[in-house]
C-alpha cells in the first residue's frame, strides 16, 4: 500500500526498496502493541514502544534530512497500512466490543483507501508523465 500512496503522491517518480514494507511491519507492530496493551507485561510494553519510537524517529529525521533521496510517501503509506492491517489481524485480542468495532472500521477504511488509490491510478493519463533519464519511459 505504501507504493500505491507513493504513486499517487509523487507521480512520475521511480522508487525502489523494501522500506515501505518495513514501515508496514512497524505499523503492524504498533497495532499489536495497542491491541494487547492490557495483557502485556510492563517491561514488554516499554520495549515495544521504544522500538516503534526509535523506528519512527529515524524515519522522520532521515526523511527531513534527505527529502529528495527518501520516498516519504511510501514510508507513511506503509506505516498507516500496516497499522490498519494489524488492527484487523489482531481484532480477536480486543477486550471490548467498541475496540472490535474500531478494528473492523480500520479494515473497511483500508479497503476503501486501496480501492480509491487503484481507481485514481487507473484514471491517470500515464502518457502525460515523464521521468528524466529513465530508458523505460518516454521523455516528453
Amino acid at each position: 500500500c505504501g507504493n500505491l500512496v507513493s504513486a499517487v503522491g509523487m507521480p512520475g517518480s521511480i522508487s525502489v526498496g523494501a522500506s515501505g514494507a518495513i514501515m508496514g511491519i512497524t505499523g503492524c507492530s504498533a497495532a499489536h502493541t495497542a491491541v494487547t496493551w492490557a495483557h502485556a507485561e510492563p517491561v514488554s510494553r516499554n520495549a515495544q514502544i521504544g522500538a516503534i519510537f526509535i523506528s519512527l524517529v529515524l524515519l522522520v529525521v532521515l526523511g527531513a534530512a534527505l527529502p529528495t533521496k527518501i520516498d516519504n510517501w511510501t514510508h507513511g503509506g506503509g506505516f498507516v497500512s500496516g497499522l490498519l492491517i494489524g488492527l484487523c489481524a489482531f481484532r480477536k485480542y480486543c477486550v471490548s466490543d467498541w475496540a472490535r468495532r474500531a478494528c473492523l472500521g480500520a479494515g473497511v477504511a483500508l479497503f476503501a483507501t486501496v480501492v480509491f488509490l487503484f481507481a485514481y491510478l487507473f484514471s491517470t493519463k500515464w502518457e502525460d508523465l515523464s521521468v528524466p533519464n529513465c530508458p523505460l519511459l518516454p521523455n516528453t
